[in-house]
């Protein structure tokens, strides 16, 4: 009984074990069994080599696993020999003879993991013959089936070897450096037959401290070498795990792909998908703060479960819903210079989209709801003063979008192929929304629509929106209203008139009409508010161009006009026009050389001063080219500006670059893993001389100042 009971109770592993045992032996008895019963055959015929292998490949093998195979019969003087390679080498000399059948057991070395091919020849002389091809999956020592690693590291060079300048301009800190920089990578994948884990990690350097990854926070603390990125993925089934630098939120108006350092847990079956995340309430980098969760009271905690309600027909109708609960120090980041107040909020939002099939038609529409409060943990705001608390609010916001494809693909006579559709949205933000992890403008109201078309071959764009704050109507607040209409059109003309010669000579000319009007709505009462100081703004700006393609030239002209159109009381006069044309020409010598040559004529004008400003350019830029190793760069441009009064402003420059492949030392691939740049720089001014503008206004003076400079670019791997 007691025996019963022990048997009962093996492991699944060992029950296993004795399973695939009986396999092996019943395997061995069906070979001799086979032998036997045509041994009178084989010593006049002897029947062909026959191998079972004695290897279970439905599943993941060790490293050290013992590979056996059993043969029909035993080999003959005219059989040759057999040849066993294991991952293209030939183990051979290590394989062990087993009566009527052979094994070998990785003793010298272990079977390479990952996908292992395992192949048996029958070797006659120069004849090989193969009998038996196997593809084995083997676990790492560690357990994995898979391991990849992907380094990358790039050292780079950039310095200034010789600079000068005219009397009067002043040294430059650093006239004569060289810097080395440093970007590196790692990524790794590991597979089990249950899991992926997955890792990255990005690192910068620099020999100059002021450009550390981190100076404006720490300054001369600052490491050299920092980490800038990493994460840890784990997927095993439906589930994803990341800790590192992640992203969370879809909500558009309470968290959406708000990205730090935290943990995020994803899980997806069916219709639905649910995720938790938990960030630092700021951008990280660096080698701290690696989970990102130091600080109680400096972080980033949410939740969303999304559901498709149509589940044979993804994206048709899904429903989002997502809760969050953050608060952020005033504490000084890596890209800003300070948080100016600690913040906290706690939301919810609900979402639902809905597309037809054929994305004829799409609709997106949701409502959040948070509520923040500024708690007393910033001593440097309150010190020793006694403040009042701010009191909590709990406000809303809604945004509404839809778009629908009117007409879609339809052929008319005489016209062509139409398409046309139209798109409606509605974002509506209460006075006092605030949620810590969305930034948004709060007390703002948008309507827009839009419309987009192709008739035959011209294709356009048209929009309108409308605008307004103070939603709460305080009487003492400015309320403004905004409201922008756009238009744009492409027309090849060549295709529209159905030219057949010459139709290069046929521009596709391009449109476009913007107006913006910006005004007051009333007056605010009690406060300091005069007519005169009520918005009242019409800017309008409209632009036409033009573009030709001969074979490998190629020709645009542009010409811009925009004007503000200033409607206050008292200053009606105070409006500015400005306007531009331009002409560009260009072209491409096959693989060795391309030049463009650039034109314009800008101005600004004044009205209520009666000033303008006159502004004529000239670009030229050549690069040639010697296939895919050293280019040469030349670029000259000359700036010539009037101003309604005094002397003429002239300023050019002049570059010449050269840049050589290191063709040396190449990759795998055989490209250059180097590049190596020489760059000569000089620009010239001819300026007022403001110290002599009051006895000689005409009066000039020239500037000069040039640069050499050079660079580096190494890919070590």
């Amino acid at each position: 009984m007691a025996a019963s009971i022990r048997h009962a109770m093996l492991p699944a592993s060992n029950v296993l074990r004795s399973h695939f045992a009986n396999r092996r032996r019943l395997a061995s008895v069906a070979a001799i069994s086979l032998s036997a019963s045509v041994s009178a055959a084989q010593s006049v015929n002897p029947a062909p080599i026959a191998v079972v292998p004695m290897i279970d490949t439905a599943r993941a093998l060790s490293a050290m696993s013992t590979l056996e195979f059993a043969l029909n019969r035993p080999l003959g003087a005219d059989d040759g020999e057999l040849v066993l390679t294991v991952g293209g080498v030939d183990v051979t000399a290590f394989v062990e003879r087993t009566g009527q059948g052979l094994a070998y057991r990785p003793t010298f070395a272990p079977i390479p993991a990952g996908t292992t091919e395992v192949v048996l020849f029958q070797k006659r002389g120069a004849r090989w013959t193969e009998l038996r091809r196997l593809l084995l999956t083997v676990r790492t020592v560690s357990g994995f089936t898979h391991i990849v690693a992907t380094p990358s590291a790039t050292f780079g060079n950039k310095g200034q070897v010789a600079e000068g300048r005219s009397r009067g301009i002043p040294e430059p800190e650093r006239p004569i450096y060289q810097d080395v920089v440093f970007n590196g990578s790692l990524q790794t994948v590991h597979e089990r037959s249950r899991f992926t884990l997955e890792t990255s990690s990005a690192y910068v350097g620099s020999s100059r401290r002021e450009e550390a990854l981190r100076f404006n926070q720490q300054q001369e603390r600052a490491p050299r070498l920092d980490l800038s990125d990493f994460r840890i993925v784990l997927r095993a089934g439906a589930g994803r795990l990341t800790i590192g630098q992640t992203s969370f939120g879809e909500s558009r108006q309470l968290i959406n792909g708000f990205s730090s350092r935290g943990a995020s847990l994803a899980w997806a079956r069916g219709g639905t998908r649910l995720v938790v995340g938990a960030l630092n309430a700021a951008p990280l980098v660096g080698w701290d703060h690696l989970i990102g969760m130091d600080h109680a009271n400096h972080r980033v905690l949410g939740a969303s479960i999304a559901r498709e309600l149509i589940a044979r027909r993804p994206g048709a109708l899904t429903l989002d819903v997502t809760v969050l609960n953050a608060s952020m120090l005033p504490l000084n980041g890596f890209r800003q210079g300070a948080v100016l107040d600690a913040e906290q909020s706690a939301g919810s939002s609900v979402q639902l989209s809905m597309t037809t099939p054929g994305q004829r038609m799409r609709f997106a529409g949701g409502v959040s709801r948070s509520r923040f409060d500024n708690p007393p943990l910033d001593p440097q705001l309150t010190g020793d003063t006694i403040v009042r608390a701010v009191e909590r609010e709990s406000r809303g916001a809604r945004f509404v979008e839809s778009n629908v494809s009117v007409l879609q693909n339809r052929t008319v006579r005489g016209v062509g192929v139409v398409n046309l559709g139209l798109g409606y949205r509605h974002e509506r933000v209460d006075p006092l929304y605030r949620s810590v992890a969305a930034p948004l403008q709060a007390d703002r109201q948008i309507h827009g629509s839009d419309a987009t078309f192709a008739v035959g071959v011209i294709s356009g764009q048209a929009g309108w929106s409308w605008s307004r704050d103070n939603l709460g109507r305080i009487s003492t607040i400015l309320t403004t209203r905004d409201q922008s209409n756009s238009m744009n059109f492409a027309v090849p003309v060549a295709q529209l008139f159905r030219v057949k010669r010459a139709t290069t000579a046929w521009p596709t000319i391009t449109l476009a009409f913007n107006q913006v009007h910006q005004r007051a709505d009333g007056e605010p009462s009690g406060g300091t508010f005069r007519p005169q100081d009520l918005p009242d703004q019409l800017s309008t700006n409209r632009d036409l161009g033009a573009q030709w393609q001969f074979g490998r030239w190629h020709v645009a002209a542009r010409r811009n006009r925009s004007h503000q159109d200033n409607r206050q009381i008292d200053r009606e006069r105070a409006d500015f026009a400005a306007g531009s044309d331009a002409l560009s020409v260009g072209t491409e010598l096959g693989a060795t050389a391309d030049m463009a040559l650039d034109l314009g004529d800008d101005f600004q004008r004044s009205e209520e001063r009666a000033e303008r400003t006159d502004t004529r350019r000239v670009t030229l830029n050549t690069n040639l080219r010697r296939g895919q190793g050293a280019s040469l760069v030349l670029a000259v441009s000359l700036l010539h500006t009037r101003p309604p009064a005094g002397p003429t402003t002239i300023n050019s420059e002049q570059r010449i670059e050269l840049t050589q492949p290191l063709a040396m030392w190449r990759d795998a691939t055989g490209g250059a893993r180097g590049q190596l740049f020489v760059r000569f720089a000089r620009s010239t001014a001819r300026l007022p001389d403001f110290l002599l503008a009051d006895t000689n206004p005409m009066a000039r003076i020239s500037q000069r100042q040039w640069a050499v400079s050079s660079g580096l670019n190494l890919r070590v791997f």
